[in-house]
């Protein structure tokens, strides 16, 4: 987070889809959150807590999963560049690509299908 939010301030998830995957959009509500007040974990190498006020009462949620209401990252656009995602697993050290393609329009196959 470019600037840590103030008590007081609003976030909501950087990036809804994500929190919608994970469901913390039914655990802790779609938000936007009141911030309660921000935690430093830089001893324990960690990011900044942001406690907030969700549907569950105060929790404590790392600030890499929150924006500032009207700043931060969301979801992307159908009109974004296609993105490259890299899985890997560390028993075999495989690593394997996955290109992740916008909606091709009806008619058009995908590169390489």
């Amino acid at each position: 987070m470019p600037k840590l939010p103030q008590p007081g301030e609003f976030v909501r998830w950087r990036n809804p889809r994500h929190a919608k995957s994970q469901w913390w959009d039914e655990t802790y509500g779609p938000g936007p959150f009141e911030v309660v007040r921000v935690v430093d974990h830089s001893d324990e190498d960690l990011r900044h807590g942001i406690i907030v006020k969700t549907k569950l009462g105060e929790r404590n949620v790392n600030e890499v999963w929150l924006a500032l209401v009207g700043t931060g990252l969301s979801a992307p656009s159908p009109q974004s560049s296609s993105i490259v995602l890299t899985l890997s697993t560390t028993d075999a050290q495989l690593r394997d690509t996955v290109l992740l393609l916008p909606d091709e329009p009806a008619g058009e196959a995908a590169p390489g299908a």
